[in-house]
């Protein structure tokens, strides 16, 4: 940098080329802030399609305790037919002896 002084042109100069850096940074600056603006709403629109984990737990929990009612109801159920199928069996069996000893 030279210690000469400088002319009244050089100076207004100086100013215009300060006053355009200062618009090319404002002009960045608002346009990142856009972005972020925009990023912003993409996450906030995101988050509506999650769930949030309290709900989760809750629900999944609820889920659990019907499931093992079914499959309680389902094994209660599948002794019930094995109990029938054993009796209509023996009906079977004794209607065939019975018819056998008939005849």
């Amino acid at each position: 940098m030279s210690s000469e002084p400088i002319t009244q042109r050089e100076f207004e100069e100086y100013k215009e080329n300060m006053r355009r850096a200062l618009e090319i940074q404002a002009r960045e600056y608002e346009r990142r802030l856009s972005d972020l603006n925009h990023e912003k709403e993409q996450l906030k629109e995101q988050q509506t399609t999650y769930v949030r984990l309290e709900t989760y737990n809750t629900r999944n929990h609820d889920v659990d305790t019907q499931l093992r009612a079914l499959n309680s109801f389902r094994d209660n159920m599948q002794g019930r037919m094995i109990g029938y199928s054993g009796i209509v069996l023996l009906i079977g069996i004794a209607a065939t002896i019975l018819l056998h000893f008939l005849h």
